[in-house]
C-alpha cells in the first residue's frame, strides 16, 4: 500500500493524494474509510467535507471503478474481475491552519494524518509508504524519519500519529538530551530567527520531564514540528514528535516566549501521559466516532500542571511568574459558573459536545478541564506534600502511574491508589470530592500550606456579570448567579447607556465603575431584536480582577521549607 502525495497545487490550496493497493482476492470491493476525529483534540470534525474529489482507476488496466457512498466518510470501490491493482485519486482542501487538519501555502505545507489518509476497512494493521512529490528546493519532515520524500508507517494509528511539514526555507534547531537528538522545525517565520536561548531552554525542558517518569526517554529522536502565522496557538502531540502553533513574533516578547516554551513543556509531558500511558476508555483509537473518558481532567488538566510547573523548576519562570499564572487560572475558574453543577469527570466525559463546542452558555453549562484539571492537580500536590512532609509529590504519583499502567491504560482507580500510595495515607475520598462534585476547591487553604495565600486585593469596583463580544458593548455571555443574570440581561444584547450615560467598547469600564457602586441599582439600557429596553441591575463587588497570590508576612519554618519544595529556592524572598 502507498500514498502518494502531490504539493504542486499551492495556489489551489489542495493536497493531491493517490493510494494504490492490492484488492484482496476473495472480495469484489474496497472499502476505504476517513477519520472522523484526530487524537488529542476530543471533537468530531468531519474530515470527509475536505475531500473535494475522488475517484478510482484499475492501475494496471487504465479504466475507471465504480464507486459508492455507503457512508459520509466512506467510500466503497468495486474491482472486477481481473482488477490487480487499485488506485484511488483524491484532492484534500488544505487551507486551515491548525494543528488538527492540512495547510497548502507559499512557504509552507502541514497535514494531520487524520485528515488525509483514507485507510482501507479491515486493514488497520497492515503497514504503507507515504512519498511525497515536493516542489523544488523543499524538504520533507516528519515524526520519524524520512529518506527522499518518502517513510513507512506500521500501520493506521502510525499514519494518524505522523505529522508531516514540507517548507521551502524552515529554520532547524537541533539539541541533544539524555542521549537522544531533538529538533525544532520552525516553518512560516517569514525571515524571523527563534531565539538563541531555545536549544538550552529545550534541554531542561526535556531533563525534567524526563525526570518525573524515571529519567529515560522513550523514543530514538523527537521533532518538535513548529508552524508559525500571523496568529493563533495550539499543539498537539504524537510519539515522537508534536505539532506547535504559534504567532510568528512569539520570539519577540518575553511573555510570548515563555507561552511558547510552556507549550513545548506540554506537548512534551504528553510523550508519557497521553501517548504511552492514559486513560483505559482511549486504549485502543475508534477513529470513526466519539470515545469518552471522565479522565481528560489527568489527561490534559495534570498535564498542564506540569507545563508551567517544569517552566518553573527550569528556570523559566521565576516564582512570582508562576504564581501570577496560576492566579490567572483562579480567575478563570471563578468566573466558569458550569463548573458548580458539572464536575472535572462530567467536563472531561462531554468534552466532545461542550467544551469544543463552545457557546454563548458555555461557561455556565461546564468547566475547563485543563485549566481547572492543573488546579486541582495543585491541591493533589499539595495535600501528598504536606502528608509527607514534602518528602513526596505528584510527581510520585505520575512515576507509579508511568510504571504500572504504560501499556494497559489508567482508570480512576489507578490514579487514586497511586495518589493514595504517594501520599501515604487515604487520600480518595478527598480526590473524589474534587473531580466528580461541584468545583470549589479551599484554594486558599492549599496556599496556607505554603506560606501562601489568595488576597482579593481591592474588591471595591462593581461587578455585572457579563463578558462582551470583542470590541463592543455586545454581550457574549451572561454568567450565572451575577447582577447581570438576575436583572435578566441576555446574550445578544448591546449595552447602549447605564444610568443615562452613554457607553462603547473604549469607555464601558470607566463609565461603569464611575457611575455604578456595588448593592446600589443601576439602570441598564440595552438594544434586543431590533427594540430598546430597560433592565433594573444590582451590581455586587468584584472580587476576582484583584484576585493574587501573595506570601504570609510570617510563615512557619515548615510551610516555607514546603514552599521551597514546590516552589524553589527563589521562593524564600517572594514579595
Amino acid at each position: 500500500m502507498e500514498f502518494r502525495i502531490d504539493l504542486s497545487a499551492i495556489a489551489q490550496r489542495r493536497l493531491r493524494i493517490q493510494l494504490a493497493l492490492e484488492p484482496g482476492p476473495e472480495s469484489d470491493f474496497i472499502e476505504f474509510f476517513l477519520p472522523v476525529w484526530t487524537p488529542g483534540s476530543y471533537l468530531i470534525r468531519e474530515y470527509s467535507r475536505h475531500i473535494l474529489s475522488l475517484d478510482a482507476v484499475d492501475g494496471v488496466r487504465g479504466v475507471g471503478l465504480e464507486v459508492e457512498r455507503p457512508a459520509k466518510n466512506r467510500y466503497r470501490v468495486r474491482t472486477p474481475e481481473g482488477c490487480e491493482r487499485v488506485v484511488l485519486r483524491y484532492e484534500v482542501y488544505a487551507h486551515s491552519l491548525t494543528v488538527r487538519e492540512a495547510w497548502v501555502g507559499e512557504e509552507f505545507a502541514y497535514w494531520n494524518g487524520a485528515c488525509a489518509y483514507l485507510w482501507p476497512v479491515g486493514s488497520e494493521a497492515s503497514a504503507a509508504r507515504i512519498r511525497v512529490e515536493l516542489p523544488t528546493g523543499w524538504t520533507l519532515f516528519a515524526g520519524g524519519s524520512v529518506t527522499d520524500g518518502a517513510f513507512e508507517v506500521r500501520d493506521l494509528d502510525h499514519a494518524v500519529d505522523t505529522p508531516c511539514v514540507a517548507a521551502a526555507d524552515p529554520v532547524i534547531v537541533e539539541f541533544a538530551a539524555l542521549g537522544r537528538q531533538h529538533r525544532f522545525v520552525c516553518a512560516g517565520l517569514a525571515g524571523l530567527a527563534p531565539r538563541e536561548s531555545l536549544a538550552n531552554d529545550a534541554t531542561r525542558i526535556v531533563e525534567a520531564a524526563a525526570r518525573v517518569f524515571g529519567g529515560e526517554l522513550p523514543f530514538t529522536e523527537y521533532s518538535f514540528l513548529s508552524l508559525f502565522g500571523a496568529s493563533g496557538r495550539g499543539g498537539l502531540e504524537h510519539c515522537d514528535c508534536s505539532t506547535l502553533l504559534a504567532p510568528r513574533t512569539t520570539f519577540a516578547e518575553q511573555n510570548d516566549y515563555e507561552d511558547f516554551m510552556s507549550l513545548v513543556a506540554h506537548e512534551f509531558f504528553h510523550v508519557w501521559n497521553v501517548k504511552r500511558m492514559r486513560p483505559k476508555d482511549l486504549m485502543r483509537f475508534d477513529y470513526e466516532r466519539e470515545q469518552h473518558t471522565t479522565l481528560l481532567w489527568v489527561a490534559e488538566g495534570v498535564t498542564a500542571y506540569y507545563d508551567d510547573h517544569i517552566c518553573l523548576r527550569t528556570g523559566l519562570y521565576s516564582p512570582r511568574r508562576y504564581l501570577d499564572v496560576i492566579t490567572g487560572h483562579i480567575r478563570n475558574m471563578r468566573r466558569m459558573p458550569g463548573r458548580l453543577m458539572h464536575s472535572l469527570a462530567d467536563a472531561s466525559f462531554d468534552a466532545w459536545i461542550r467544551f469544543y463546542r463552545p457557546d454563548e452558555n458555555t461557561r455556565n453549562s461546564t468547566q475547563n478541564y485543563y485549566s481547572n484539571g492543573a488546579l486541582a492537580a495543585i491541591c493533589i500536590d499539595a495535600w501528598i506534600r504536606d502528608a509527607t512532609e514534602g518528602a513526596r509529590s505528584l510527581d510520585d504519583v505520575m512515576g507509579t502511574l508511568w510504571r504500572e499502567t504504560e501499556s494497559t491504560g489508567y482508570a480512576l482507580e489507578d490514579v487514586l491508589a497511586a495518589i493514595d500510595a504517594a501520599a501515604g495515607e487515604t487520600l480518595a475520598a478527598d480526590v473524589r470530592s474534587l473531580v466528580e462534585g461541584p468545583f470549589d476547591p479551599d484554594l486558599d487553604g492549599v496556599f496556607r500550606r505554603f506560606g501562601l495565600a489568595l488576597d482579593p486585593g481591592d474588591v471595591s469596583a462593581p461587578r455585572l456579570g457579563v463578558q462582551f463580544e470583542r470590541g463592543s458593548t455586545k454581550i457574549a455571555t451572561v454568567f450565572d448567579g451575577t447582577p447581570a443574570f438576575d436583572a435578566g440581561l441576555a446574550p445578544g444584547d448591546e449595552v447602549l447607556a447605564v444610568d443615562d450615560l452613554r457607553v462603547d467598547a473604549a469607555n464601558w469600564t470607566t463609565v461603569f465603575h464611575e457611575a455604578v457602586a456595588p448593592g446600589e441599582p443601576a439602570v441598564i439600557l440595552v438594544a434586543r431584536e431590533g427594540r430598546v429596553s430597560e433592565f433594573e441591575a444590582v451590581p455586587d463587588h468584584d472580587d476576582v480582577t484583584n484576585l493574587r497570590i501573595v506570601p504570609l508576612p510570617e510563615p512557619s519554618d515548615e510551610q516555607l521549607s514546603l514552599r521551597v519544595g514546590w516552589l524553589g529556592e527563589a521562593s524564600r524572598t517572594l514579595r
